[in-house]
């Protein structure tokens, strides 16, 4: 008997098929990644409030859509006016959001008062979607000759700066990348107590970087959104943008999974994400 061989026809449709499936395996395993990351930083971002929701300076999630101005949802009345026009977008991190705030050379979001974290401990977190690899690209900041504070990225990855205008500390917080064009959730912590900043992203510690002096006295004028007072404009995309008048703790960190509460939180988020609210449908 003759075995039929197969034809280079043949041949090039099952690698072809071999190809597709393949294909259609890798972007399923990628959107369920990027599922989980972004159900990691929203049980992050919970977690955090359950905690320290009490000293919330001022939130602002940029739900108006449209506008001149960016409601602070935190209750403390500190309104923000859009300068320079950035742009409402529906591009947004997912659930509980529906609009976000795009910024590109050097437009920015300017609230009416200080945050009043001159002398104290502070938390800054916002969500983040950007591909620029720029250096010093800050996004929240009051600072532009050392004496204050900016947060954002630098590079790619988290960047920060605390100074009293008689010294200052400027660097990257960790080396993982958050200009890949995803949403990220960033946070930076600074504690004055333990002369520390720290890291945070999509709900996992990066670095904590050891700070020589509490910079006492720093300024406390009025920060802008979307770009600091000095070096590159920040180009991408923000929401949901937080600023806390305490720092988070090793020991808040500890309790979360200590007591199970990281847990609940991530499972009723990812269960939001997922669509299992009725939320997001998918």
């Amino acid at each position: 008997m003759k075995r039929r061989a197969f034809t280079l026809i043949e041949l090039l449709v099952v690698i072809a098929i071999i190809g597709l499936l393949s294909t259609i395996a890798i972007i399923s395993t990628s959107g369920s990644r990027d599922k989980a990351r972004i159900a990691s930083g929203i049980s992050f971002e919970r977690s955090i409030h359950e905690a320290m929701g009490a000293s919330l300076a001022a939130q602002y999630d940029f739900e108006e859509g449209s506008g001149a101005t960016a409601g602070d949802s935190s209750g403390n009345g500190n309104n923000a006016t859009l300068s320079g026009a950035p742009t409402w977008g529906t591009d947004t991190y997912g659930v509980g959001s529906k609009y976000s705030m795009s910024f590109s050379g050097g437009n920015y979001v300017a609230p009416a008062k200080a945050f009043g974290v001159g002398n104290g401990n502070y938390t800054i977190m916002a969500w983040v979607k950007t591909t620029s690899a720029i250096g010093q690209m800050y996004f929240v900041g009051n600072d532009a000759g050392g004496n204050g504070y900016r947060f954002g990225l630098g590079g790619g990855s988290i960047a920060f700066l605390i100074g009293n205008g008689l010294g200052n500390t400027e660097g990257n917080c960790g080396a993982q990348k958050a200009n890949d064009g995803k949403w990220h959730h960033i946070a930076g912590v600074f504690s004055r107590t333990g002369l520390s900043f720290t890291c945070y992203m999509d709900g996992h510690a990066l670095s904590t970087i050891t700070l020589p002096s509490a910079y006492a006295g720093a300024t406390d004028i009025a920060a802008r959104i979307g770009t600091s007072y000095c070096c590159s404009t920040f180009t991408g995309q923000l929401d949901d943008v937080r600023v806390y008048t305490q720092d988070l703790t090793l020991s808040y960190i500890n309790s979360i999974y200590n007591e199970g509460k990281d847990r609940f939180a991530f499972a009723d988020a990812e269960a939001a994400f997922l669509g299992r609210d009725g939320k997001n449908g998918t």
